[in-house]
């Protein structure tokens, strides 16, 4: 499958931004500031994931954390008081 230039980038552009990055510490601001540049290597990679059908094991691992949202307020307010002693 021919993975098109433009497809790369707009995916690249509609990564959200101001979220936490994942494992790799990437974040989407870090992507998007790639520019063209950033897009035509990765669209190179992707490209070569498609032809050889073999994508690395990494890409395929992710770890999921729910935190209630009581929980989280609940952890910000012990940091802020932490942080103001």
């Amino acid at each position: 499958m021919n993975i098109l230039f433009e497809e790369a980038q707009a995916a690249i552009d509609r990564i959200k931004r101001n979220k936490s990055p994942k494992a790799d510490g990437i974040t989407a601001e870090m992507m998007q500031a790639g520019g063209e540049p950033l897009a035509r290597v990765l669209h190179g990679i992707c490209q070569k994931i498609s032809d050889e059908e073999c994508m690395p094991e990494e890409w395929s691992q992710s770890a999921n954390v729910t935190i209630s949202k009581k929980r989280r307020s609940k952890g910000m307010h012990q940091l802020q008081n932490n942080n103001t002693h």
